[in-house]
């Protein structure tokens, strides 16, 4: 009882970490105003937003999985007991959307158009990453039949959206290489379901594939998916971060590779995310419950860190580390500005 209880005291101090240390507007979301800040660029940091059900206030997290240009995409966990996922898509037309890509005689007017779509689960969801906006990963734990959330149980599914013809969409290679084999990084990709741009209420609305992935019987807080779709990063409280292989044939590959034992903030993560600096190293940033940030550097890209360190809040910020220009690509926030409409 009392590991369920942490767990949930964590889970609720990650809304808190949301609503106090990452005060974006969603909808008012600004790419210059928020460079300007010295705090990293954002990834799949937990965002919430109040909405009242039932009459009572609650905070609804928020993963946002593509950020920026023609194409935005931002998926929020809905539902009584949190086993649903709302997808929240905008379309950003360009002022100069040529004839070619919209028909003439549409009647379309350049600007934003936003539309949702929710799809049902069996588990309480907890975290969301992604590799594009057709290709995400949702952590759950179970829920049984009297309503009790299993948090010694934790399931990863992968969720593919199949788009009909008009859709924007991002897409990125997944590599095949097993980890140890160093490899290029994969480049994300924009473009249109062919053979040519629909509005909203002209097209067909989005599928989903799921794929169980793999089931743990740890308590997870957090996951972050390889952008280049070998492995998974799972944290395991009080235990470390776990290594899911996903080039193994079965899917059973799960080694602790960066044990609490060694790396002691690494027992209560409350977040996992990759990221690049601006030197081309990829590393992992696992946020810990106590704000210390502990950054593991896989510098030749072969999925094995070979160099982790360990700064306060206050270290990461003197040395740089926290500031948007120290980052090359935080794989969420692109300039997909005339790339979806081939301006």
């Amino acid at each position: 009882m009392d590991q369920v209880n942490k767990i949930l005291q964590f889970q609720i101090a990650r809304l808190l970490v949301g609503i106090l240390v990452i005060p974006i507007c969603i909808y008012g979301f600004s790419m210059s105003a928020k460079r300007g800040d010295d705090v990293p660029l954002q990834s799949n940091y937990l965002q919430t937003k109040s909405a009242a059900v039932s009459g009572f206030a609650m905070d609804i997290p928020i993963w946002t999985v593509i950020f920026g240009g023609d194409f935005n995409l931002i998926v929020s966990r809905v539902g009584g007991r949190g086993s649903s996922l709302q997808f929240d898509f905008t379309d950003i037309l360009p002022d100069d959307l040529s004839a070619s890509v919209v028909p003439l005689g549409l009647g379309v007017v350049p600007g934003a158009y936003d539309y949702s779509q929710s799809f049902s689960t069996s588990y309480f969801i907890f975290d969301v990453d992604s590799r594009s906006s057709t290709q995400l990963f949702v952590c759950g734990h179970p829920i049984g039949r009297d309503g009790v959330v299993d948090t010694e149980t934790t399931v990863v599914e992968e969720w593919t959206l199949v788009l009909a013809p008009g859709w924007p969409t991002t897409s990125r290679p997944v590599s095949t290489a097993g980890i140890g084999v160093a490899i290029a990084q994969t480049e994300l990709t924009a473009g249109i379901v062919g053979p040519s741009y629909l509005l909203p209420a002209d097209r067909a609305r989005a599928t989903i594939n799921r794929e169980m992935l793999v089931t743990v019987n740890a308590p997870i807080t957090s996951l972050s998916i390889d952008p280049d779709g070998r492995y998974l990063m799972l944290s395991e409280l009080g235990a470390g971060v776990l290594q899911v292989d996903l080039t193994h044939p079965s899917l059973t590959t799960v080694s602790n590779i960066l044990p609490s034992s060694v790396y002691p903030h690494l027992g209560d993560v409350a977040e996992l995310k990759f990221g690049v600096f601006n030197s081309g190293e990829k590393f992992l940033l696992a946020t810990s419950e106590d704000s210390y940030r502990t950054y593991c550097t896989d510098a030749n890209n072969d999925g094995v860190f070979e160099s982790v360190s360990t700064l306060s809040f206050l270290e990461a910020q003197e040395g740089g580390l926290t500031h948007p220009s120290a980052w090359a690509s935080d794989y969420r926030n692109y300039d997909l500005s005339g790339s979806l409409f081939g301006q």
